[in-house]
């Protein structure tokens, strides 16, 4: 039986119906001329320039056969309507079949050259998008080494024009052995202060693709941090600052490389003075998290920063815009060198932050490393810097 495409018969309410894709049926309740109907069929068809071959066919409900079958452009194709009845239609006299067997293939044939023009146009758009986005990042890149080279006189040319003024003091003349010894100790903090700048720069260096190996062993994380205490202390002795240390993790001993630790405590906190331009407060805690592992946090009350600007500030020689007056110093390597090193220890790290109220910097470390480090917990999401 020959269906529509819902799967029924076809409604007899209606003379004309589309059974499927290829295949159309007229009911008819008079007799069917087959030499005019070839005739005028054909006839139209040719005139419509169409270029299918079909088949039709003539079914009598009666007899409940075929009575006749034609088909036209199909040579050596067996008729596709044969076998088919209809059942049970006794309210015509004939069903007239028309069908079209390559109607798909036919179709499909002359969309291949679209297909063909859309596959390629995509792939066009692809690539331009692809070379916008490289542009894009080339222009950031070429923005970030420019603030990078831009920034560089401001931090190397105070410490080089204090030590030039100092060693043409001491080469002037003799003089009183305090005065002396005063541009001597300003020599040598310039000088330290240039070391801390270049030795920054080269440990990023080092950190990148794995460049440099972790020497693992047992530490003290609480005499690395106050070491790292004492060593920002005497970099910024001419400024008032509190750092308060609340270390109160039972097991401080943890594996890990303790120089690189060392590094990572003196830029987390060398970057909490930086950003607090009055009444520098800083605090360092370490607890044991419900996890299990050792939670560190670093803690202060200075400018704080915006949502955008807390996920930008981990790239490399980003700096928070503090406007156009330079008076932040650095490269804007610090907390990148700490991201790299967490990623190397496998630790969690996180920053809650609030503009205009402070930022808590939080290490989460597991008290047995391996080199597998998986981590089933997650940093802790609902703290907030405590108001000043």
């Amino acid at each position: 039986m020959i269906s529509l495409a819902n799967g029924n018969k076809p409604d007899i309410q209606y003379s004309i119906v589309q059974a499927d894709n290829e295949t159309y049926i007229a009911s008819v309740n008079d007799f069917i001329d087959t030499l005019v109907l070839s005739h005028y069929l054909e006839k139209h068809l040719a005139l419509v320039g169409m270029e299918l071959g079909y088949e039709y066919a003539i079914y009598e409900c009666s007899s409940e056969h075929y009575v006749f079958k034609r088909s036209v452009g199909l040579e050596g194709q067996s008729m596709s309507l044969e076998g088919e009845a209809f059942e049970d239609e006794v309210d015509y006299l004939y069903f007239f079949v028309l069908r079209f067997p390559e109607k798909s293939s036919f179709l499909y044939s002359r969309l291949g050259p679209w297909n063909l023009i859309v596959l390629l146009v995509v792939f066009v758009l692809f690539f331009f998008v692809y070379a916008v986005w490289i542009v894009l990042r080339q222009r950031r890149y070429s923005e970030i080494q420019k603030d990078f080279i831009n920034n560089m006189p401001h931090e190397f040319k105070p410490p080089i024009s204090t030590i030039s003024v100092s060693s043409a003091a001491l080469k002037s003349g003799p003089m009183e052995e305090d005065k002396a010894t005063t541009y001597a100790q300003i020599i040598w903090d310039e000088a330290q202060r240039l070391n801390r700048q270049v030795e920054k720069v080269l440990d990023v260096a080092k950190s990148e693709k794995n460049h440099f190996e972790l020497k693992m062993a047992e530490t003290n994380i609480h005499e690395i941090i106050e070491g790292a205490v004492k060593k920002v202390s005497t970099a910024h002795s001419n400024e008032e600052m509190r750092i308060r240390c609340k270390l109160e993790l039972d097991v401080p001993s943890i594996k890990l490389d303790p120089v690189h630790f060392g590094n990572v405590a003196y830029n987390l906190l060398d970057n909490g003075i930086k950003y607090s331009p009055e009444n520098i407060d800083i605090e360092i805690r370490s607890s044991l998290h419900s996890s299990g592992m050792a939670l560190i946090e670093f803690e202060d009350h200075g400018l704080g920063m915006s949502k955008q600007e807390a996920e930008k500030v981990f790239r490399k020689f980003y700096r928070v815009n503090t406007g156009n007056v330079h008076n932040v110093k650095g490269f804007g390597l610090g907390l990148y060198y700490v991201q790299q090193i967490a990623k190397a220890h496998k630790w969690k790290w996180k920053l809650d932050t609030e503009l205009g109220k402070g930022s808590v910097f939080k290490l989460l470390m597991p008290l047995k490393w391996t080199k597998q480090n998986k981590y089933d917990c997650c940093m802790p999401r609902t703290t907030k810097p405590r108001a000043s």
